[in-house]
């Protein structure tokens, strides 16, 4: 569908919000720091994943980390990386599935203050720890979703927005 693959990155911002994501002030708030401290549109990514034909979103966010099923009309934007995912890859994101997320860290991560491995997730995170393990190997500390897809973009990689 819509040359969807698993493994492929997806991000949200510029007026495409995630479904799922509860509005409440908190969230707001967090998306609004974001925005003004990595000066970009873009306030949340997550992994893709194909199984048996349904399309799921591995996310963190304020409720915990997360698989969802991606539903009829949502929109996000996507970067297809070079390597479909692993059974590995799938694996190590299932294992992360309700683990808590880091509302400090994440607010944190935007002024490139990152604290140890903790078991406490934030979106952008996630995906670095993906990609890092499943991959491109030894990435640098790219914990925003601004400075996942620039390092993504700066690999030749393109950002298509997709309505599912």
């Amino acid at each position: 569908m819509k040359n969807l693959q698993s493994g492929d990155i997806l991000f949200w911002g510029m007026g495409v919000e995630e479904r799922g994501s509860k509005h409440s002030r908190i969230n707001d708030f967090y998306k609004w720091l974001i925005k003004i401290s990595t000066k970009s549109q873009f306030t949340h990514t997550g992994v893709l994943v194909n199984i048996n034909g349904i399309y799921y979103v591995y996310e963190a966010v304020l409720s915990g980390v997360r698989k969802r099923k991606l539903v009829d009309g949502e929109q996000f934007f996507v970067v297809s990386v070079d390597k479909t995912i692993t059974k590995e890859g799938i694996l190590y994101l299932d294992s992360l599935v309700g683990s808590k997320y880091s509302k400090v860290e994440a607010a944190l991560s935007v002024f490139k203050v990152y604290l140890p491995n903790n078991k406490l997730w934030y979106c952008s995170e996630l995906v670095h720890s993906y990609l890092n393990k499943f991959v491109y190997k030894n990435l640098s500390e790219l914990k925003t979703p601004t400075k996942v897809l620039s390092m993504l973009l700066k690999r030749g990689l393109s950002l298509r927005l997709i309505k599912f």
